[in-house]
């Protein structure tokens, strides 16, 4: 087996498109202290780089009259309808109906949030369940657990 090591940020290890497994021998590994607080630095700056974005978002203008009343607030906040983006396109895209967002998701330094402007044409309730289906066989796969 041949192992290559190299420094990465957090962002180039989550949007390279490869998956990654911790072999069972190296899962007792525990880390120090000086360890975590390297990991926590760097994800508190790409968190400032990097929001949740809604797809379906939380004050939905009439761009969403797809979804009624009770479709909103049983998909608003599943994780099929969420995606990392950069803050600033975040901001810039607000409430924007789908056709809107969908482009800038396309331009994404993220492989999962350009990955959701390719794979959609619509946002629906069933593109959002076909996501989060999508999602979870992704962790599962990389975390090997049952679903």
């Amino acid at each position: 087996m041949n192992f290559n090591t190299a420094n990465s940020t957090f962002r180039q290890l989550m949007s390279n498109g490869l998956s990654y497994r911790v072999p069972s021998f190296q899962r007792d590994y525990s880390w120090s202290a000086d360890e975590w607080d390297d990991l926590w630095q760097d994800l508190d700056f790409e968190s400032t780089r990097y929001g949740v974005e809604h797809v379906l978002p939380e004050n939905p203008g009439a761009d969403w009259e797809q979804f009624d009343d009770r479709q909103r607030e049983e998909f608003t906040y599943r994780l099929g309808n969420m995606t990392l983006l950069e803050t600033a396109a975040n901001r810039d895209l607000g409430n924007a109906g789908f056709d809107v967002k969908r482009p800038r998701f396309r331009e994404s330094g993220l492989q999962a949030t350009a990955k959701l402007g390719e794979d959609y044409d619509t946002w629906n309730v069933e593109t959002i369940r076909e996501r989060q289906t999508w999602m979870a066989r992704q962790a599962t796969s990389i975390w090997r657990i049952g679903f």
